[in-house]
């Protein structure tokens, strides 16, 4: 378990679809997780109907381009707004940078 609380810390690199059905089964199923979800968007960009995404963006973008804070299942899960730059496995950290170029470790138990 992580150092600073007494649950485990799983951090999820990458909320695209894979990563957002990954988070949301942990978050439904394992109460007791500290989750961490860790994006290069500010929101779930769905990866389906790309006709609609192409015919009309506006129609898609209400449908299928959601921020992480409407969706209700994540409340309990800490987004980091970055990228993934490094791994340490050994201090069991991940760096990621930032948008405005800030770096700043995340530690876990699980990645």
């Amino acid at each position: 378990m992580h150092p600073t609380t007494s649950r485990t810390r799983v951090v999820i690199a990458g909320l695209g679809d894979t990563g957002l059905i990954a988070t949301t089964a942990l978050a439904r199923q394992h109460r007791y997780l500290d989750l961490v979800g860790i994006s290069t968007r500010s929101a779930w960009i769905a990866g389906r109907d790309v006709g609609l995404r192409t015919a009309r963006p506006e129609r898609w973008a209400d449908q299928y381009n959601i921020a992480f804070s409407r969706l209700r299942v994540l409340d309990r899960t800490r987004i980091v707004h970055g990228a993934v730059t490094g791994l340490d496995e050994t201090a069991r950290t991940v760096t990621v940078r930032a948008p405005d170029g800030t770096q700043t470790d995340e530690a876990y138990d699980v990645l």
